[in-house]
């Protein structure tokens, strides 16, 4: 199959969203390093990627800086410590916000960019985060609701749908608008009930700050990051395959590989799991399953191959609006699957949405 030439920024780009380069990536870094560069152009790459306070990271912690445009370089210190300094006030409130849960008998998971921020990543400032996503378990609701009212939160008035138990907003900063989006379960039917009976026993505390954070175990973090990214795949982004591959980098030798292959089984996403663990691979040489594993999760032959002419390293940092709704079809572990996904989206979710509140969820 005949691939374009991948440009050299986009080569720099993938080496650099690393947290530990290994000696052949940043043997290859430092080469790239030393040639001609678009800087503009990597800049403006990164930041469409989300990836750039990893960069500056990178680049810093390998002792590269020395070889970069000092004002290029700037930039990316300028992003790294705006990011920080967010992140960090966001996290201080997600402190305070649990332990006003806490005092009601209640808790919260953090998901997604807030719970990698305290298990994966090393500096609060490397992991970009648009808003904060948790989940709860739909009888705390209300308990939920009045402790994040108490510390200053809005409800949104807008009617909730059937992707949030609730949605709340606050101005945390003049310049820092903070909105936390509370999920009763982790992931929309697509088709089916996302099935993970032991979430909340599973789940790890982690103390911060003398405060208690609640976080998802490993698989089912990489369970849930991959379901995230299956609702996305018109809008995916560095960011989203560096925590894959990150994730993979740090737990893959003790993940529980049986866990999470019967529960991709019984949820019906195996060529979900399998298409992020090849993305990851493919664009930052990820670690991978056990081969067992791995080709328990793979598809077909034909959709294999579908799936890597789709996306690959060549085309991932400027896709076509083809290949997300294309992608979306070929993660379907069945035919049936995607049958069902039509009949829910085009008919039960609209009938949802125009009559009175109903049971949508279809198992």
């Amino acid at each position: 199959m005949a691939m374009s030439v991948l440009l050299v920024e986009e080569k720099l780009l993938y080496l650099s969203c690393r947290l530990n380069p290994d000696p052949v990536a940043l043997r290859e870094l430092k080469s790239l390093l030393q040639g001609a560069l678009n800087w503009d152009k990597i800049l403006s790459l990164g930041e469409k990627q989300e990836t750039l306070p990893l960069v500056y990271y990178c680049l810093l912690n390998q002792q590269l800086q020395a070889l970069i445009p000092s004002g290029a370089f700037g930039q990316l210190k300028d992003h790294y410590l705006a990011n920080l300094r967010r992140n960090l006030v966001m996290e201080k409130e997600l402190l305070k916000l649990c332990r006003r849960a806490q005092e009601r008998g209640t808790n919260f998971l953090l998901l997604k960019g807030a719970a990698l921020v305290q298990m994966l990543y090393p500096d609060p400032g490397l992991r970009i985060m648009a808003d904060c996503d948790i989940l709860i378990k739909p009888a705390d609701l209300k308990a939920i609701e009045s402790a994040f009212i108490l510390s200053g939160y809005r409800l949104s008035p807008a009617k909730r749908d059937l992707r949030h138990m609730a949605i709340f907003s606050k101005e945390l900063l003049p310049s820092l608008f903070l909105q936390i989006e509370a999920h009763g379960a982790l992931a929309f039917p697509r088709p089916y009930e996302i099935y993970i009976p032991e979430l909340w026993q599973r789940a790890k505390e982690k103390i911060v700050d003398q405060g208690k954070l609640l976080l998802l175990s490993p698989e089912d973090t990489f369970l849930s990051l991959a379901l995230h990214l299956r609702s996305h795949t018109r809008r995916l982004n560095l960011k989203f395959i560096v925590d894959i591959a990150e994730l993979l980098n740090a737990y893959g030798n003790s993940l529980d590989w049986q866990y999470i292959l019967g529960l991709s089984r019984k949820n019906h996403i195996k060529t979900t799991l399998y298409f992020y663990i090849y993305l990851a691979n493919e664009l930052l040489q990820a670690k991978t399953p056990p081969p067992e594993i791995l080709l328990a999760l793979a598809p077909d032959i034909l959709t294999r191959k579908l799936i890597r002419f789709t996306l690959n390293k060549y085309n991932f940092l400027l896709p076509k609006k083809w290949q997300g709704i294309f992608l979306r079809l070929l993660l379907f572990d069945r035919l049936r699957d995607l049958l069902l996904y039509f009949w829910r989206v085009c008919f039960l979710e609209r009938a949802c949405r125009k009559g009175p509140a109903r049971n949508c969820q279809t198992r």
